[in-house]
């Protein structure tokens, strides 16, 4: 269903282009045969859209009717049929979703236009946290100024449209803003921070972008391919971090009074707990994220111990060794 709805929303923008959008353009961007754009196209009309067509040359286009404003009024509501429940939820993932600052506006906008289709059935979003019946803890969250929401639409654009970008970035790691064209495949939301995955031609492969470093994005008129095979799930199931690098397993024990909470947590398919006959708990895991591991185990004190793998228990070790230094 999503992937459905996800293909009618990519086909309306496309087709609403001053340029319109030929059927070759619109197999290519939804990856779907000739009959099945055919039969995209005719949900988009008993959806409402008024569609018509133009031949340039032996292509047929296909465009939005440019007068499509003026015969909305004739479009109705959805019928919307929620209970009390439905709404705490639904006011609960709204206040998920707005902890992230990049999106918090996208939010809020989206919340006022749901607010009539609810009030046809009796219902209203709760203006108060405490109202929802679910209170979201508060957390930290990137910073994402005001400014970057053009930006975030821009990207937007460019995943929908598959049009090969020039961005201009800093990384953490340097002072230096580097230019060079990408592929915007896919965006997503960690840790309260928006993050970009991209082919980068020039190196040949994936990368990921924070997208608050981004200082320049800019659209081309040149469309590139999904790369073969291409999907990010892999490297969103590592529990500490989105990371590239190459998988390594690694070994934590914690002490009886830890263990029960890491039992609770939901730890990727794969990894293993080992109850110690003192109550204690070694926890063996895959990840690629050598930095985060550290922290994450460092954050448990004295209750918490990396036992594999070694290169990374000697950082820990002289890690420990500087804090002291720290405090003396």
């Amino acid at each position: 269903m999503y992937k459905q709805l996800s293909e009618i929303l990519t086909a309306a923008r496309l087709i609403s282009r001053t340029s319109g959008a030929t059927i070759k353009e619109l197999e290519n961007h939804l990856h779907l045969s000739r009959r099945s754009v055919y039969r995209l196209l005719d949900t988009l009309e008993e959806l409402g859209y008024p569609l018509y067509d133009e031949f340039h040359g032996k292509e047929r286009v296909i465009f939005l009717n440019e007068h499509r404003d003026n015969l909305r009024w004739w479009i109705p509501y959805p019928q919307v049929e929620l209970n009390s429940e439905d709404i705490i939820l639904l006011e609960y993932l709204f206040k998920e979703a707005a902890k992230t600052s990049a999106v918090a506006n996208e939010i809020r906008r989206l919340k006022e236009k749901l607010g009539p289709l609810l009030a046809e059935g009796g219902y209203t979003l709760a203006g108060d946290l405490h109202q929802s019946g679910i209170l979201p803890a508060p957390s930290l969250s990137k910073k994402f100024d005001a400014s970057k929401h053009q930006l975030l639409k821009t990207i937007l654009q460019g995943i929908q449209e598959r049009a090969v970008c020039i961005v201009s970035y800093q990384a953490i790691s340097s002072a230096t803003v580097k230019t060079f064209r990408i592929h915007p495949l896919i965006l997503m939301e960690k840790y309260g921070g928006l993050y970009l995955f991209v082919f980068v031609p020039y190196y040949g492969n994936i990368r990921i972008l924070a997208v608050e470093r981004i200082k320049n994005f800019e659209l081309t008129e040149e469309e590139f391919a999904m790369p073969a095979h291409f999907t990010p799930e892999p490297w969103l199931t590592d529990p500490f971090g989105i990371i590239l690098n190459k998988t390594f397993t690694a070994r934590i024990w914690f002490s009886p009074e830890q263990a029960p909470y890491i039992q609770e947590l939901n730890w990727p398919e794969g990894s293993n707990l080992e109850t110690q006959n003192d109550g204690s708990l070694i926890l063996t895991v895959q990840t690629a994220a050598d930095y985060e591991l550290k922290r994450w185990v460092l954050s448990f004190g004295s209750s918490a111990c990396l036992l594999e793998p070694e290169h990374l228990r000697r950082e820990i070790q002289k890690e420990l060794q500087d804090m002291e230094n720290l405090y003396q």
